[in-house]
């Protein structure tokens, strides 16, 4: 499955793929971008590769917390942000 999903990748990403197809042809780019061999390619793939492995187990953990406390920390006039940094 990997091994696909790369190849996915390396076929969007590439000089006549379609993504640079599309920024040549809406006339956003002049020419080519370089989004593969490099750090750009190379931070697309990783944040897909590694972006479930750290989603599943924050939202495993955030599932648990008592809603109850959520509740209480909004009746007190916090703000969602207060919320997320301070109850959770």
């Amino acid at each position: 499955a990997i091994l696909v999903r790369t190849y996915g990748w390396l076929v969007l990403l590439r000089r006549d793929g379609l993504i640079n197809t599309a920024l040549t042809g809406s006339g956003l780019t002049a020419e080519p971008l370089p989004l593969v061999y490099n750090f750009t390619g190379t931070l697309i793939g990783m944040v897909h590769y590694m972006l479930p492995l750290f989603l599943l187990p924050v939202y495993a953990a955030m599932r648990d917390i008592d809603q109850n406390l959520i509740r209480a920390a909004a009746s007190m006039g916090a703000t969602l942000g207060q919320v997320m940094r301070t109850v959770i």
